[in-house]
């Protein structure tokens, strides 16, 4: 199946809008438990969306909108910085399947929203090797950072990844280092003007700031489908950690960076889980934006393709297991 994704051409795109109805119309068809959760983990930005996001209609809409735009972009990504051998439609397909990993968490949720802006800081990442980029670029990295906290508050820790993608992109800089904390905490600056001005800063800065930092608490149930969506995700990022000579094969130095900060993303990511009161299952989710770019190096890094073929097609049916056990089981 991953054969018909190894180029980059009009008829391609088209099966990758398939390959995700495929996956995920079970959605459609069995609404999720989570949609009633989201107002339990609170964000800056949680008023204005969790509205929408509660809306089974909306929320199904905006996820296949979300993800499949997330997609393209990471492709656009793997595919302009020639991080990837070839320019495929592979990594938007390994992207996609990671987001069914979990029965119930196929929706549109705060760390959906959130992905779209760390891939925004990813793109500053790359694109900030250039010697000759602009203190914009720079700055963007912390800004989209903290912007994507606004929409799911433990990512605020993502701000170390930040740092050290940019030290092991570029030499180290005081002016840039300044830059990229302004960027990242211009957001919560103007998140804070606004609700002093409306009178509740207090309430924000203890709910959706302070709250993270003194409670640590977990919901989600500790069972098989739950273990089974850690083997998914753990499985892909740790084959492409033991096979990083293959993935930076033929690469330049600059490549081989990208790599290293797209490895460092997921190990930082462990860290929210200490920043965050009330962790929903689909926290996890958080992860699949480095892992399914480091998937879709992976499958293209095989020298014999059947271990792709062999790779995707297990956490494919494991997925499609997952999705429509209930079609199949009631």
């Amino acid at each position: 199946m991953l054969q018909l994704f190894r180029n980059n051409e009009f008829l391609t795109n088209i099966l990758v809008v398939f390959y995700m109805l495929l996956l995920g119309i079970n959605g459609w068809i069995y609404p999720s438990a989570l949609l009633t959760t989201f107002e339990q983990v609170p964000a800056t930005f949680s008023p204005l969306v969790n509205g929408w996001l509660s809306s089974s209609i909306i929320n199904k809409v905006l996820f296949f909108v979300l993800v499949l735009a997330q997609a393209f972009y990471i492709n656009y990504l793997v595919g302009v910085y020639n991080i990837s051998r070839q320019y495929t439609a592979v990594p938007a397909v390994c992207f996609i399947l990671l987001h069914f990993v979990y029965g119930s968490a196929d929706i549109a949720t705060p760390v959906v929203l959130a992905n779209t802006f760390l891939i925004a800081a990813l793109h500053c990442m790359l694109d900030s090797y250039n010697k000759k980029a602009s203190l914009g670029t720079i700055f963007n990295i912390g800004f989209w950072i903290g912007m994507s906290a606004l929409f799911y508050s433990s990512n605020l820790i993502y701000i170390i990844w930040g740092i050290i993608g940019l030290l092991i992109v570029r030499t180290f800089d005081l002016q840039e280092f300044v830059l990229v904390i302004l960027g990242y905490f211009i957001p919560f600056f103007l998140a804070g003007t606004y609700h002093y001005a409306t009178g509740d800063y207090s309430v924000w800065w203890q709910t959706t700031i302070v709250e993270h930092f003194t409670q640590f608490t977990y919901n989600f149930p500790l069972d098989t489908p739950f273990w089974l969506m850690i083997a998914l995700l753990l499985v892909p990022y740790l084959l492409s950690v033991l096979n990083l000579g293959g993935l930076q094969f033929k690469t330049t130095t600059k490549e081989k960076k990208y790599i290293y900060v797209l490895v460092l993303l997921p190990i930082i990511g462990l860290l929210t889980l200490f920043f965050q009161s009330n962790v929903p299952v689909y926290h996890f989710y958080t992860f699949i934006v480095p892992i399914g770019i480091l998937f879709g190096l992976l499958a293209q890094s095989y020298k014999n393709a059947l271990w792709a073929e062999l790779l995707h097609l297990i956490i494919f049916m494991t997925c499609m297991g997952v999705q429509y056990q209930s079609f199949f089981f009631g």
